[in-house]
């Protein structure tokens, strides 16, 4: 594509939707940076991977990535799962993605740029960070074999022999096999090879763009361009399969397989250099796409976070909506006390829950909350709300609850800041434990720097835990034919009984209808279950 034609193509479709399509392998490489990260342990806090099914992450990110770099969306989805844990590493963050937002000739650029290094999902770049010096063996065989046949040819010319024609077939066929044999199954390693001398000529050339904040980013990188600059006279492997004369100079001189010794050497002695290319890069796009997807939403703002360390936690907020639901009913929400909600299965509790764990990761993660306005404190964010039994481990429902609740609980020890949102707590499980157990539980996370906030069927938990959570719910209405939601949030806990209502609409009779609602009225007004007639 030419230029003019790619710059226009990438300044059309920014602030549009993504519409790249996904293969389940392609999230795996696409995890590879947040996965090198996780072993390292080079991070305070990563979301785990329960609170990021709980909240969708793979298809919030997919919904933000525009996918023009390898190193882009690598980076991109470390960031969604690695919240600000300083005032000054979100303001950094911040201040980037509004670079973006209004300098349009700087991201086109860099777009065009990004967007030639290109998205190789087969390329292992992460491998690159662990690499080591290479042994000079290879190297030292490939030059001799291939010095050994451009001798031969030449004491043909000079002197023409029968020695001279066996040495040349000789060196033409063993060259030939050797590089067919050492290339096969070395296809990956030539495109992680390839990718990374890519990055280098990319960061050079945004090195050149002359740009004040651009260039404050590039200069703590001036060791890694001094490092790695061979790579860029080098330049890559050649991946050819045709009969041109660059084939047949790389089948029987074996330039490709020596370079791309050379080439590994110099990537195994700085591999830590290769690593902040790699990020470098990552941010630059990621924080594009994060602008993009700003201009995509109808309502969004940049959120104020609190990072003091003393301050209570609290969220504030108006017109908050869910990023991944088109026609989200918005709520606004305020709160620096213990939260518990009650509503009817659909009434929107467990949407409103994800609303609020997932607005929060965003705030902190890429600057962004969709609402009218947001602040809030500075969290570690947990969730416990879609498990399912893990059979394979043999476990029950419950005991996959439980587990899950205790890595809460173990979070909420610590001192930091935790933001925890549980749906149904203990529902694997009988009424009466399940009550007994989900007050104590509640009431264990809710303490000085925890703001819990979790939904539940059990009203009698707004009764137990009211001097300490504050009660707010979801409600509906019954007509004789259907249920109505308006997915609005009320405070104080519900009121209405309206499952048993819709097994009447259900077609139920009227007689276990009237029975049922008889049952359920004398158990509120006396506390014990009546037998039934």
């Amino acid at each position: 594509m030419k230029l003019k034609q790619l710059r226009k193509r990438l300044s059309n479709n920014f602030g549009k939707p993504s519409k790249l399509k996904y293969q389940p392998e392609d999230m795996e490489s696409i995890k590879e940076y947040l996965d090198f990260r996780k072993t390292k342990k080079l991070d305070p806090f990563l979301v785990d991977d329960i609170t990021a099914n709980d909240l969708q992450l793979d298809q919030v990110f997919q919904k933000i990535n525009m996918g023009l770099s390898t190193s882009g969306e690598q980076v991109l989805y470390y960031l969604l799962k690695r919240p600000c844990e300083t005032e000054l590493e979100h303001q950094e963050r911040a201040s980037l993605i509004e670079l973006m937002n209004t300098n349009e000739k700087l991201r086109v650029d860099l777009s065009v740029l990004l967007a030639k290094l290109g998205r190789n999902r087969k390329a292992k770049v992460c491998r690159t960070f662990n690499a080591g010096k290479r042994n000079p063996l290879y190297l030292i065989a490939y030059m001799a074999l291939a010095f050994g046949l451009i001798g031969s040819i030449a004491t043909l010319f000079i002197a023409f022999s029968q020695t001279g024609v066996f040495a040349t077939l000789f060196f033409v066929i063993a060259n030939s096999m050797i590089r067919e044999w050492r290339k096969r199954g070395m296809y990956t390693d030539f495109e992680t090879v390839n990718y990374s001398v890519s990055m280098v000529v990319t960061a050079h050339r945004i090195r050149k763009i002359n740009d004040p904040k651009l260039q404050a980013m590039l200069n703590p990188l001036d060791e890694s361009f001094k490092a790695l600059k061979s790579m860029k006279r080098v330049g890559g492997v050649s991946l050819s399969a045709g009969n041109g004369i660059a084939e047949v100079l790389s089948n029987y001189l074996l330039i490709d397989l020596i370079t791309y010794e050379i080439l590994k050497n110099t990537i195994g002695q700085n591999s830590q250099h290769i690593f902040k290319l790699h990020e470098f890069l990552g941010r630059i796009e990621a924080s594009i796409a994060i602008a993009s997807f700003q201009k995509q939403v109808e309502n969004y703002c940049v959120p104020v976070i609190d990072y003091g360390a003393t301050t209570k936690p609290f969220i504030e907020s108006e017109v908050l909506c869910h990023p991944l639901l088109k026609d989200c009913v918005p709520n606004s929400f305020k709160t620096e006390k213990a939260i518990i909600l009650t509503g009817s299965n659909a009434s929107g509790k467990s949407t409103f829950l994800k609303t609020i764990a997932l607005n929060q990761l965003l705030a902190q993660t890429i600057c962004t909350t969709l609402a009218k306005s947001y602040s809030a404190s500075s969290f570690r964010i947990y969730s416990s709300m879609a498990i399912s039994d893990d059979l394979l481990a043999g476990e029950s429902y419950y005991i996959s609850e439980i587990k899950s609740l205790k890595r809460v609980l173990m979070a909420s020890e610590l001192d930091k800041r935790i933001l925890c949102v549980i749906d149904e707590v203990l529902r694997g499980t009988n009424t009466i434990e399940r009550i007994a157990a989900s007050t104590q539980i509640l009431k264990a996370l809710n303490k000085e720097m925890v703001l819990p906030i979790a939904a539940t069927h059990d009203l009698e938990l707004c009764n137990l835990l009211s001097s300490e959570f504050e009660a707010f719910h979801f409600q509906e209405e019954v007509d004789e034919n259907e249920m109505h939601f308006d997915y609005k949030l009320r405070e104080g806990a519900a009121t209405s009984r309206n499952a048993i209502k819709l097994l009447k609409l259900m077609g139920f009779k009227q007689d276990i209808v009237d029975a049922a609602d008889q049952t359920a009225g004398d158990y509120l007004i006396t506390g014990k279950w009546n037998k039934p007639n």
